[in-house]
C-alpha cells in the first residue's frame, strides 16, 4: 500500500487506509510504501499483518525504488505462493479529485490495459505465435518488468496526488485563516467603537453635570 511520510495533506493518508482495510483478509500480509499509516493499521489491529514498511521520500521516487520493491514482491510471491498481490494507491483525476484504488499486479490484471490498445495487439499479431525460448521463459520476465513499470507509475501517481491534496489542503487552511483574519478583525472594530461611543457619553454626561 502507498501512503505518504508526513502528514498535512487531507484525507489522502485516511481514503487509502480505509480501501486497505475494507479489502483486508486475515491472512493478507502488508507491504507499506511510506510510514505515515502505521498508527492507523495498529488501531485497526492490523500491525501483525505488516511484513516490511518502505521509507520513501521526494528524492528516492525512482524507478529504482520500484525496482527494488517489485524484486521484493517477486520473492515473497515465489517463496510464499500467494494467490495475487494486489496494490493500493491513490488514482489521479484531476488536481481537486483523486480517488484510493486497488489493481492487481499478480497475475497482472488485464484492465490496467486500454481496451483500444489489447484489440490493436490483437489484429496486428496473430493467434499462434512461435516464441524463441519459449514461453515459459518470456513471460516470467516479461512479468518481472511490467510489475516494476506499474509500481513505478502508481508511485510516481500517488506522489502526485500526494502533492495536489496537500496544496489543497493548505489552500482551505490559508483561506479559513482570512476568513477568520476578517471575522476577528470586524470584531475588534465594533468593540472599539463600542468603547469609544461609551466614552463620549461619559464625558458628555458628566460636562453636563
Amino acid at each position: 500500500m502507498i501512503n505518504t511520510q508526513l502528514g498535512l495533506c487531507g484525507s489522502y493518508n485516511t481514503n487509502v487506509g480505509k480501501l486497505l482495510v475494507s479489502e483486508l483478509a486475515k491472512d493478507d500480509e502488508i507491504i507499506l510504501v511510506g510510514t505515515k499509516l502505521n498508527s492507523f493499521l495498529r488501531t485497526r489491529n492490523h500491525e501483525d499483518q505488516i511484513i516490511h514498511t518502505y521509507s520513501i521520500n521526494d528524492k528516492n521516487i525512482d524507478f529504482e525504488s520500484s525496482y527494488m520493491i517489485g524484486k521484493h514482491v517477486l520473492e515473497l510471491h515465489e517463496k510464499n505462493q500467494y494467490d495475487s498481490i494486489d496494490c493500493v494507491y491513490t488514482n489521479y483525476i484531476n488536481s481537486l479529485n483523486f480517488e484510493a484504488k486497488k489493481i492487481q499486479l499478480i497475475p497482472a490484471d488485464p484492465s490496467i490495459f486500454q481496451a483500444d490498445t489489447l484489440d490493436r495487439i490483437n489484429d496486428k499479431f496473430p493467434k499462434n505465435i512461435s516464441f524463441e525460448p519459449g514461453v515459459d521463459v518470456i513471460i516470467p520476465a516479461l512479468e518481472k518488468q511490467l510489475l516494476q513499470v506499474i509500481l513505478y507509475g502508481c508511485l510516481i501517481e500517488s506522489k502526485v496526488c500526494e502533492y495536489a491534496s496537500r496544496r489543497n489542503a493548505m489552500d482551505t487552511a490559508a483561506k479559513n485563516a482570512d476568513d477568520l483574519y476578517n471575522k476577528y478583525k470586524l470584531l475588534y472594530n465594533q468593540l472599539r467603537q463600542a468603547k469609544i461611543t461609551q466614552e463620549i457619553n461619559e464625558i458628555v454626561a458628566g460636562a453636563a453635570k
